[in-house]
This record gives structure tokens, C-alpha cells and sequence, in this order.
């Protein structure tokens, strides 16, 4: 009975020992992501800046992180990716440790939506609703001016971030752009300037709020 409890402890040394072995190895080999270039778009990638350019505009970012590449390649012929530009973006990371795994994905998501920016576009609809005070909004440079908000003499402004074009149009409000991260903010500066503080928002729904959001322009005929 020794004898066999010195072989079982001996196998589940070898077998944790082969185990911590594995394990070492799938770190060691990290994760890779592939995002294919579709036709009419060309990236450049230098020193840890992605340079993405398309119909609609150009979009630069710095992506960097250490242990993380992202590099460009050839396309196989006859994959599916090779229908578009014949070239895809490769994101890679030299472990599989959780940090860089997360970062692959992130820095994946980031080039998707560059492409996707400047391929179709961003917008964003908010809807003007009062039942106290008409709200006037206008949009002056590189502001939204709100003006008569809950009786207030003076105007609420909400910043518009660089590239992004801001339109009314009656009871509506359309925020277009090709960056995605600066469409979203502007909208939510909106939104939030007319944030309702110390009063019911039970009977104050007085404000302008965030509707609707997707690629493109937003025009009627897209829907």
C-alpha cells in the first residue's frame, strides 16, 4: 500500500508539474487579432501611431503598450478578407496574461471604429423636450448655446469637440462625426448641460435628451 501511494503521489507531481508547464506555454504564446482593411481605406502604422484614412477623413491614434504590436499584412487570395483591400491590421501580444489580453481587444475595438469612421460615420439624435419653458437651441462655433432653459436668463453652453458638426432641427439635435469617442462626448456635454438639479424630475422632465445612435448620418432615408 506504500508502494502505491508513493507512485499515485509521484503521478500527481509529474501531472501538476506538466500542468504548470502548459500553463507557462499558452502565456508565453499571447493572442493575436485580425481586422480586415476593407477597399478604399489605407492604414499606416508608425511608432506605435495608427493613421487611418478613408472617403470621409483621416483618423490618427497612438496605440501603445509594452509587449503589444500591431502590424499590417498581405491577405491570403480567396479568404474573405481579400474581397476588400487585400490587407488586414494584426493586434498581437506576447503573453496571454488577462492585462494584455484586454489591451489586444481594446486596441482591436479602437482601429474597427477608425475604420468604421472613416468608412460611414457616427451620429448621435437627441430630443428638445420642455412643457414649462421653449428651450432655444443654437449652435454657435464650437458651442451649443441653450438658451430659456426652465426660465434662465442666461444661456447653458455645451462644448463641441473637434471634427464634430452639430445641427438642429426643430425639436431635434443631430451630432455627426467620423470619431466615434468625440461624437459620443459631445452628445453627452449636451445631454448633461441640461441635467436638472433640485427640482422633482417627476414633474421637471424639462431637458435634451440622448434618442438614438448609429453609424452614418442619420437621415430619415437611412433608417
Amino acid at each position: 500500500m506504500e508502494g502505491v501511494e508513493a507512485v499515485a503521489s509521484e503521478g500527481a507531481g509529474t501531472a501538476g508539474t506538466e500542468g504548470t508547464k502548459e500553463g507557462k506555454r499558452g502565456k508565453k504564446e499571447g493572442v493575436s487579432v485580425s481586422i480586415p482593411v476593407p477597399a478604399g481605406v489605407s492604414v499606416e502604422i508608425e511608432e506605435g501611431k495608427v493613421r487611418v484614412s478613408g472617403p470621409k477623413g483621416v483618423l490618427e491614434r497612438s496605440l501603445r503598450f509594452p509587449g503589444v504590436k500591431i502590424a499590417k499584412r498581405a491577405v491570403e487570395s480567396g479568404s474573405a478578407a481579400a474581397e476588400g483591400s487585400g490587407v488586414e491590421i494584426v493586434v498581437k501580444s506576447d503573453s496571454a496574461r488577462r492585462k494584455k489580453k484586454a489591451i489586444v481587444g481594446t486596441f482591436a475595438a479602437h482601429i474597427r471604429n477608425m475604420i468604421l469612421g472613416v468608412t460611414e460615420g457616427f451620429y448621435y439624435k437627441l430630443r428638445i423636450l420642455h412643457s414649462h419653458f421653449p428651450i432655444q437651441v443654437s449652435v454657435s462655433r464650437d458651442s451649443v448655446l441653450i438658451s430659456n432653459f426652465l426660465g434662465e436668463k442666461k444661456s447653458r453652453v455645451a462644448k463641441i469637440l473637434e471634427g464634430v458638426s452639430v445641427e438642429v432641427k426643430g425639436k431635434e439635435i443631430i451630432v455627426r462625426g467620423i470619431n466615434k469617442e468625440a461624437v459620443g462626448q459631445t452628445a453627452a456635454n449636451i445631454e448633461r448641460c441640461t441635467r436638472i438639479k433640485r427640482r422633482d424630475p417627476r414633474v421637471f422632465q424639462d431637458g435634451i435628451y440622448i434618442v438614438e445612435k448609429g453609424t452614418g448620418s442619420g437621415e430619415a432615408e437611412e433608417a
